[in-house]
């Protein structure tokens, strides 16, 4: 799809090849299936028409970001210190409901800490997204935010010493605010920007302090 702000089912694609069929057929009466097969600039606007309305559903993420010292407040404020550790990960998502301001989009990811503080991570999250911006006809714009689940195999240095007295926990919430960006003739690329965020949501996994925040760069491919 080159993203619209408004739902596009593929049937509208053949609506239009329809018309189109149907308004070239007026113009020239005369002209058989051999002539329609000679012209190639006939053919290639209908091809365009229909490619033009099919959705990207599909998209698939690279990032990576060092490890952050502070809460994801002292993140969002620029004023975080840094671990000697790192993450790296890779994500995969569909959308799955959009209108004109916002959509929902489902989420699986796998990734690596690295440094100081090593251990595999996957996760699941939902993502709510808003597309809405008066300036995206010059920089496409969104911002979202999920909801899920995130599964470290291993305990991180890092979380055990921010959880302490408590113990660690491998598992929690997975809280990832991002805003991306994109040029509206490659709407499809986007340079993201996420904050990879575990946390025990104020106690509610059994660990008052548990968690991480990673700020990270990436980019996506939507298909």
């Amino acid at each position: 799809m080159s993203r619209k702000v408004s739902y596009s089912h593929p049937g509208i694609g053949l609506l239009k090849l329809t018309f189109t069929l149907a308004f070239a057929g007026i113009n020239a009466p005369q002209a058989g299936a051999s002539d329609l097969a000679e012209r190639p600039g006939v053919e290639d606007e209908f091809v365009t028409a229909i490619a033009s309305e099919q959705e990207r559903l599909w998209n698939v993420m690279l990032f990576g970001g060092p490890l952050s010292s502070g809460s994801l407040e002292d993140v969002l404020l620029f004023k975080s210190d840094y671990e000697d550790a790192g993450f790296v990960g890779l994500a995969l998502g569909r959308e799955v409901y959009s209108n004109d301001w916002f959509s929902i989009e489902l989420e699986g990811g796998i990734g690596q800490m690295f440094g100081d503080s090593r251990g595999a991570q996957v996760w699941g999250a939902g993502y709510a997204r808003w597309h809405r911006f008066p300036w995206n006809n010059t920089l496409r714009t969104t911002i979202a935010a999920s909801i899920g689940l995130n599964y470290s195999f291993r305990d991180l240095r890092f979380e055990r010493q921010s959880a302490a007295p408590d113990d660690a926990k491998k598992l929690l919430h997975y809280f990832s605010p991002e805003v991306t960006f994109a040029l509206p003739e490659y709407e499809q690329t986007e340079l993201v920007f996420r904050i990879h965020h575990r946390s025990s949501v104020y106690g509610l996994f059994d660990c008052r302090n548990c968690g991480s925040n990673t700020p990270t760069i990436g980019v996506r491919y939507r298909f």
